[in-house]
């Protein structure tokens, strides 16, 4: 019998041991490849000692008794000797604490605090589900994206300069929690693993092969020095598209973003753009199914923050650098500017989408070059958004320019548990 914990697959379950509410189970994996036995050796040791998924779901191949949502803890890895040319084993063991009231799609409870970065008012992204049945009314007005793995049913709700809360009450199916959701990924030879708990390895292998994904975009380290590239996923032709290349840079005076070129360092006031760390791996500060986050080294600009949450369709980034110079974020996308936050590309691209650049600032603190796609801000420590208008979209469906900007200004910061029904 095989069974899934969390992200992580198990092979062959060889011994389950019961006491009351507590399961040890134990079993082998035989991974096809050195690589494969890392990553899924990565995935069953972060299953414990995680704080972002206090519960998580198992489903196995035929015992439904025991498919439902657990607790982990005292996770044991034996490796053993390799026996065959295509095979790595190793043993796994886990000890498993059932969930009380109704462990087999209990409630799952998520507390919102909204607030509006710009100091107005906005609709927005709240909350997000693949597949599940809501319980409380404080989800605000329900709107439908579609993912790789299918519908995402986003929520906007109301974020003040003052703030806002609410309360929401889900319960889903385990066999559909992962779907849609949010995850780090990382490349171990050539397949991607989604990354379970903080621990992001580092070998020289993987340094720059990771990735951020909700189903809806994804962003990664470009070929292009300094640079991140944005996907989109496109569901007609059923595939990951790309949107823009992400620059940024610095500037120590406010409003040279033109003199300063776009990826190429040809001032001489100390601008520059920064380059990722070659040496290092990003840390990791937050991955939960409904938001990640990480930070990674920018060679003489500190560390950076990028995070992405479940439902949406734009990325955050935070400067690192405190020093008293203007940030500037490009696309090298002929833009317009029709927000006071942002800007967005002036057409679609073949794909039918367009770029969106905005900032957590308003009117005379923002500078632009649209022709090349710049925005700029004379604080360095304010957040940037890096999104998408699929379809062309008009202010419709939550999909908008305005909305995307909207949902990137009205912030909520969430916080998922498990509660008994």
């Amino acid at each position: 019998m095989s069974i899934q914990i969390g992200r992580f697959v198990g092979d062959t379950v060889q011994r389950i041991e019961r006491s009351g509410n507590d399961l040890r189970v134990s079993g082998i994996n035989e991974s096809a490849s050195q690589d494969a036995r890392e990553a899924e050796m990565q995935q069953f040791s972060g299953l414990v000692d995680n704080n972002d998924e206090t519960v998580v779901p198992v489903v196995t191949a035929d015992r439904p008794d025991l498919d439902g949502f657990w607790k982990t803890s005292r996770a044991q890895i034996t490796e053993l000797p390799r026996v065959t040319e295509t095979a790595w084993i190793w043993q796994w063991s886990i000890n498993l604490e059932r969930v009380g009231g109704g462990f087999a799609q209990p409630f799952f409870e998520q507390v919102a605090i909204g607030v509006h970065r710009a100091g107005g008012t906005a609709i927005g992204l709240q909350f997000a589900i693949h597949d599940g049945v809501l319980s409380s009314s404080g989800a605000g007005t329900e709107y439908t994206r579609v993912s790789e793995d299918g519908n995402v049913f986003v929520y906007g709700s109301t974020a003040t300069s003052s703030g806002s809360s609410s309360l929401v009450r889900f319960s889903t199916a385990p066999s559909t929690y992962y779907e849609s959701a949010v995850k780090i990924e990382v490349q171990y030879g050539a397949t991607w693993y989604p990354l379970v708990g903080r621990q992001i390895p580092s070998p020289s292998d993987i340094i720059g092969a990771w990735r951020l994904t909700n189903g809806l975009v994804r962003v990664f380290p470009s070929a292009t020095l300094g640079a991140l590239d944005f996907e989109v996923y496109d569901p007609q032709g059923a595939a990951w598209v790309s949107v823009a290349t992400f620059k940024h840079g610095y500037n120590d005076t406010f409003g040279d973003v033109k003199e300063q070129g776009i990826g190429v360092n040809t001032s001489t006031d100390g601008s520059g753009d920064p380059q990722f760390d070659a040496e290092t791996a990003p840390a990791v500060i937050r991955n939960g199914p409904d938001l990640v986050a990480i930070q990674f080294d920018t060679l003489g600009w500190g560390m950076h923050t990028l995070s992405l949450r479940q439902g949406a369709y734009h990325v955050e980034l935070n400067p690192g650098n405190s020093s008293a110079r203007a940030v500037w974020l490009a696309s090298s996308t002929a833009c317009s500017n029709t927000d006071d936050s942002g800007i967005v590309a002036t057409s679609a691209d073949g794909n039918g989408n367009r770029v969106i650049i905005c900032a957590a600032d308003v009117g005379a603190n923002l500078n632009t070059d649209l022709t090349n796609g710049v925005l700029e801000t004379d604080n360095p420590s304010i957040p940037f958004g890096m999104g998408v208008c699929v379809n062309n979209a008009a202010s419709l469906d939550f999909n908008g320019y305005d909305d995307v900007v909207d949902q990137f200004l009205a912030t909520f910061s969430m916080r998922r548990e498990v509660v008994g029904r």
